[in-house]
């Protein structure tokens, strides 16, 4: 019996024993999982707290994608100095490298090419590079002088005199010597009136002369009391005459010439909503008669408005960004149109073209407010049901041949893709969850956008609209506005799809 008694008591001891080590394993396990909740946790705040921002490099040789380039990125400091190789061989696949990184200046560098550009990360969430056939780089790589011709924005008026270039210079320091002949407020022909400016421009020894004129053009055309075009050939005829006034310079060799495309005059106020229509409609059409002469005389041509409105859409604090309607503030806004300027310079190359449908509640503006008179009424954006964007039909052609857009439909995104232009007109409605008609792959250009009709009966306030689609990643939009108020016409015209 005392043996007996000696096992029962053993026995219980391994059960209370095993009891306790079950238990302590599950309090050990539960911290664990404690802990792991800790720090996922806080490795999603660290991550939030980074900002990281996604760089996709589209890489291109002579304009055809290819996989044969690797790319090296370097961190910097603020003496341009290397910290780190954050990335020592990245590949490149179907033409594209992509990759994360925090704040902070980087060089990008091609290893088995020739291209090498400094970005710097802030508040982005994403940026795209066109590595190899930017026009900007192939050019300034090789420049030792450099004249910038310009307005305000030029200048930096508004921007305690820190010009939209500022940044440019950074990405290229084998550029020895600036000019720049800006006053704010010139146009493209009031620039020959200006004697300290034209001074500038001819004592200058420059082997490159980018300009960036445009903006007043636009701005005051219809305006009698100041030197300006009054239509887009006009403009351009301005252009040929500084180019021949520089080019009949004696200087040691021929000189080149990078054009931008307006800047735009940027709308903030609904009660002049309409104006803005019309004038961004102009802009347009500047931009696209610019871009098909420097196509035809082979000058380097950038467009950075899409680049700066699609960015300025993107950041938290877009207002910290620019100063008013027109000038990039310093050093924000003055960097993001150096990037805006240097990357848009991509040409012959097939871009994406996003048509976006704005809906407007008329509401009448106090007598009180000043400018009633001019603009009694305010528009105020409005939301409408997706089936109301789904019934608006649309039309492209081609700004310069007249002729129509042929699209192909991908069921399962809802986007189209270019296919070839065609005489006779097609009409597409747009597929997407959001509303929009997306087309990609379709040829940098001029087109125009036209609302055919809309089955519910909503009206647009400008019926065509001009837009310059860009080659590369950054998206161009036409934003096409109707009034919020359905009008069912007595007939319908019959539209093909």
């Amino acid at each position: 019996m005392g043996e007996y008694m000696k096992i029962k008591i053993m026995l219980v001891s391994v059960l209370l024993a095993g009891s306790l080590l079950v238990n302590a394993g599950c309090t050990l396990q539960a911290v664990a999982e404690h802990h792991g909740a800790d720090s996922t946790q806080s490795t999603a705040e660290a991550a939030k707290e980074k900002q990281l921002c996604t760089l996709q490099i589209k890489s291109l040789d002579k304009q055809n994608i290819t996989d044969s380039v690797q790319y090296k990125i370097t961190r910097l400091d603020s003496d341009m100095k290397e910290t780190k190789v954050i990335q020592k061989a990245l590949e490149t696949t179907n033409g594209i490298v992509q990759t994360e990184l925090e704040k902070g200046i980087y060089r990008v560098q091609a290893i088995n090419g020739d291209f090498q550009q400094i970005i710097t990360i802030s508040n982005q969430k994403k940026m795209s590079i066109n590595a190899e056939c930017n026009e900007m780089y192939k050019i300034l790589k090789s420049t030792e002088r450099i004249c910038f011709i310009g307005d305000s924005i030029t200048i930096g008026s508004a921007s305690g005199g820190y010009g939209w270039y500022d940044g440019l210079l950074a990405k290229f320091p084998n550029i020895e010597s600036v000019d720049v002949a800006a006053t704010g407020g010139q146009t493209s022909a009031s620039v020959f009136d200006n004697e300290k400016d034209m001074e500038i421009i001819n004592e200058s020894q420059a082997d490159t002369y980018v300009v960036a004129l445009g903006i007043n053009d636009v701005i005051y055309r219809d305006k009698t009391d100041r030197a300006t075009s009054f239509t887009s050939s006009e403009y351009i005829q301005n252009l040929e005459n500084l180019v021949s006034t520089i080019s009949a310079k004696d200087t040691y060799k021929a000189p080149k010439f990078v054009f931008v495309a307006p800047f735009e005059y940027i709308n903030r106020y609904s009660h002049v909503m309409t104006k803005y229509l019309r004038r961004d409609n102009t802009h347009e059409e500047y931009t696209i008669a610019l871009y098909n002469w420097c196509k035809m005389n082979g000058y380097a041509f950038t467009a950075p408005m899409n680049y700066i409105k699609n960015s300025l859409a993107d950041i938290d604090n877009a207002k910290d960004y620019t100063c008013d309607d027109i000038h990039p503030s310093y050093p924000l806004g003055t960097q993001l149109y150096s990037n805006a300027v240097y990357e848009s310079s991509v040409l012959n190359t097939t871009g994406t073209l996003n048509i976006v449908q704005h809906f407007y509640d008329e509401k009448a503006r106090k007598k009180t407010d000043s400018s009633y008179a001019d603009y009694p009424t305010d528009y105020i954006e409005a939301t409408v049901d997706a089936n109301v964007l789904k019934a608006t039909c649309f039309s492209i052609k081609d700004f310069n041949t007249g002729k129509y857009l042929a699209l192909e439909l991908d069921e399962k995104t809802g986007q189209y893709t270019y296919v070839k232009t065609e005489s006779y007109k097609s009409c597409y409605y747009p597929r997407q969850a959001d509303g929009r008609l997306t087309i990609n792959n379709i040829p940098a250009g001029g087109y125009i956008v036209s609302c055919e009709y809309n089955s519910q009966g909503y009206s647009a306030y400008l019926k065509t609209e001009n837009i310059f689609v860009n080659g590369g990643s950054t998206a161009s939009n036409a934003n096409i506005h109707f009034k919020n108020e359905a009008e069912l016409p007595t007939e319908l015209e019959t539209k093909t799809e």
